[in-house]
């Protein structure tokens, strides 16, 4: 790996230190930016010698018996100022220090007029390792410095790299643990299960798998009451989702009485085509109908009023909307309730069944199906609609050969 350095140091007193020290610097192989090929002019000086650390990773201060140029309105020297930045952006710091009784140009030698230079050499001494050298450029040991530190250089990229290693690997067995235990407990909770499937197969049907608004999956689960069923389901969007047809085969009318008649409304204002099979609720029927109810737990009456009220609803509409609201009648028994939508449009079809045999029960079993998941049971319920349509009344009280 490359490193990029930089030698901080006052310039005319140590200018042959300082051409000694970028030879074996750049003999090393390390990439040197010296001040000497900056041009004086480019910038003020404080700011030209911040640039001078950008991309290093090391930095070589030298430093005699003076602090260097002090910038007007400043107090710190410019190989000050770089060796703080240096500090601070976390550049390694090699500093070398002239021997304190080396002889040395009294020009050049700032100690007794300048208090700081003490202090800065002192500190320098208690916060780094410190190499000394004499008057003699070659005296300044580079070579073995810059071999020690790119030895502990790379050591400590190894061990980060390790670091880095060990915490992923702990991450992913972690992560891999985690899996494992909630897969194991998922098996084991029903309602875990049940959503966890759900969420796998929704990637295929999100239409069929993805029936909540909160976004829970949930292969099955109990709808306590219409209330739930509005506000637990996409039940109303999916009715509305509707483009072309709506076939609606009712054994209670009261869902459509009360939830969905505004739904209906709007659908056939938008040109929806919807056929409705109701129950024959009338006198002609009235053994068949009652014996169904009580079967099932269901208020006679109370059905037979929503059933009333739904079919003077759709009458009302019919009227409104002519050509697109048919309304048949079954004297059978429905055992069941079903709507499909848009059953012969593979990219929008969508149905539901909801099956009412369970005697005593509070409860039953509703399935919903799209032409991705179950193209043949689409088309089965699609001509068992067909089948009842044409098994059905076009009037109340009136017998229909099947």
């Amino acid at each position: 790996m490359s490193y990029k350095a930089f030698v901080a140091s006052t310039f005319l007193d140590l200018d042959g230190h300082r051409e000694h020290v970028i030879d074996a610097l750049q003999s090393a192989g390390i990439i040197v930016d010296p001040m000497e090929k900056w041009s004086a002019a480019a910038k003020a000086p404080s700011a030209f010698s911040a640039a001078r650390l950008e991309g290093c990773s090391l930095c070589i201060l030298l430093v005699a018996f003076r602090r260097g140029h002090i910038p007007d309105g400043q107090t710190k020297s410019i190989t000050q100022q770089e060796y703080e930045e240096a500090v601070k952006r976390g550049i390694d710091v090699l500093p070398f220090l002239l021997k304190e009784d080396e002889p040395w140009p009294p020009s050049f030698d700032e100690r007794q007029t300048d208090p700081q230079v003490n202090l800065w050499r002192t500190y320098l001494q208690q916060h780094h390792g410190i190499v000394t050298f004499r008057s003699d450029p070659g005296s300044v040991r580079i070579e073995s410095a810059i071999a020690r530190w790119v030895v502990e250089t790379e050591s400590r990229r190894a061990e980060r790299f390790r670091q880095r290693i060990y915490k992923a690997a702990i991450g992913v067995a972690a992560l891999v643990l985690a899996t494992i235990i909630f897969i194991i407990f998922a098996a084991y909770t029903p309602s875990m299960r049940s959503r966890a499937l759900s969420a796998f197969l929704a990637v295929h049907d999100a239409k069929v798998f993805n029936n909540s608004p909160t976004g829970r999956y949930e292969l099955a689960r109990v709808i306590d009451n219409r209330a739930a069923l509005r506000a637990e389901t996409k039940l109303t969007e999916e009715l509305l989702g509707t483009k072309k047809t709506l076939d609606l085969l009712v054994n209670n009318a009261a869902i459509i009485h009360y939830d969905h008649m505004q739904n209906l409304t709007d659908l056939l204002r938008r040109g929806v085509h919807i056929r409705l099979i109701l129950w024959d609720y009338s006198d002609a029927n009235r053994v068949a109908y009652e014996a169904f109810c009580r079967a099932i737990n269901q208020d006679v009456e109370g059905n037979r009023g929503s059933a009333r009220d739904t079919y003077n609803d759709m009458e009302r509409m019919r009227k409104k909307y002519p050509g697109l609201l048919e309304i048949r009648f079954n004297r059978k028994p429905l055992f069941y309730t079903m709507w499909l939508r848009d059953s012969r449009d593979a990219q929008n079809a969508l149905a539901h069944v909801s099956v009412h045999f369970y005697h005593g029960q509070d409860t039953f079993p509703s399935f919903r199906v799209s032409s991705r998941d179950g193209d043949r049971m689409l088309a089965n319920m699609r001509d068992e609609f067909e089948y009842a349509w044409r098994a059905s009344a076009t009037q109340l009280g009136v017998t229909t050969q099947p």
